[in-house]
């Protein structure tokens, strides 16, 4: 019976699930990424990484999916939450506890469908490394939301060391987690890491009306690897130097454009990776980059005569108080600069 009983028990614990806000949630040890400089795996847990916490705001989310949609408002208040439908029901009960099961919510959209999440008048604090999949949008839509970054890593990336493992390159390099948006936000990174999205083998990433403060120098805002149509409008880049010290150098553009290389992107367990899996269709217009190392470029594949990205442009862009270069490509990247 005691055998029995332990049986039972492990494969429960194997298989289990985590209940909260209202949604089932299978434990987060099936997201796993792996950094393959140093070798070690990150597991995204709701503890660490999957939570998103906030005292007074809210949250809609829209999913769809195969013609059916779910809806939610969630209301944070005084460091409570209450969730409702489209009709204004409440669904379930009152959550005495400020988090939310942010990664959950992001997983929906690994089945297919669109996914859409509006943040409003409110401060939410960021945990993660989020996996974001395809076709999501993160949307302020008055403005009034501020991301405050809690852990000293990257915040969202588009792939995992599943999803690397099982790429389908007969597709094309541009075929995974893309159509993605964020629209309207502010990140405050804390004097943390500045490290906001590393986004690979994807096509149409638009970044549009977002703020970017308040980071470290030593760490790029944006990785953008072996992607098409990137877009990056009426965005704010200030701020970007805490903690610099005495060291006024380094490999350290806030956007980085690369091919698919490991040095660039080491972070899962790819297949393959090449110099012909280049950036193609990066357009940073109407931004503006003030207190930072480097502005817009790359340097960690640079070595090879072969790599280069392509349709490069940046229109009516500034860059003030600069301390390298606004623009700054080690390799035979062709770019277009125009006011």
């Amino acid at each position: 019976m005691k055998i029995w009983r332990k049986a039972c028990l492990s494969v429960l614990l194997s298989v289990m699930l985590i209940v909260f806000a209202g949604e089932c949630v299978w434990a987060a040890d099936d997201i796993k990424i792996t950094n393959l400089n140093t070798n070690k795996t990150t597991v995204l847990t709701y503890a660490k990484n999957g939570k998103i916490e906030c005292d007074n705001g809210i949250i809609t989310f829209k999913y769809v999916n195969n013609g059916n949609t779910t809806y939610r408002k969630i209301i944070f208040t005084n460091g409570t939450f209450k969730q409702y439908d489209i009709d204004g029901n409440q669904v379930g009960g009152t959550y005495n506890k400020p988090g939310y099961a942010f990664q959950a919510l992001l997983s929906k959209a690994k089945a297919g469908g669109t996914l859409t999440i509006r943040f409003y008048r409110g401060t939410f604090r960021l945990y993660g490394p989020y996996r974001i999949y395809g076709n999501t949008s993160l949307i302020s839509p008055n403005q009034d939301a501020v991301f405050e970054k809690q852990n000293n890593v990257y915040t969202f990336i588009n792939t995992d060391d599943a999803a690397a493992k099982n790429y389908d390159f007969s597709k094309g390099n541009y075929a995974g987690s893309g159509n993605i948006k964020f629209d309207g936000l502010d990140f405050n990174m804390m004097g943390l890491n500045p490290q906001i999205g590393k986004f690979i083998h994807a096509s149409n990433i638009n970044i549009v009306n977002c703020t970017f403060r308040n980071g470290r120098y030593n760490s790029h805002v944006f990785e953008l690897t072996s992607l098409k149509n990137v877009k990056f409008s009426n965005c704010l880049f200030k701020n970007l130097l805490v903690d610099i010290g005495d060291t006024k150098t380094g490999d350290h553009e806030v956007i980085q454009i690369e091919s698919a290389m490991k040095k660039a992107f080491p972070y899962c367990l790819y297949k393959e990776y090449g110099y012909s899996q280049r950036c193609t269709g990066v357009s940073i217009e109407s931004c503006k980059f003030n207190k930072i190392l480097r502005g817009v470029g790359n340097h960690s594949s640079s070595s090879d005569s072969q790599n280069y990205q392509e349709n490069i442009k940046i229109k009516n862009t500034i860059f003030k108080n600069v301390v390298e270069d606004g623009i700054h490509f080690e390799d035979k990247t062709k770019y277009t600069v125009e006011k």
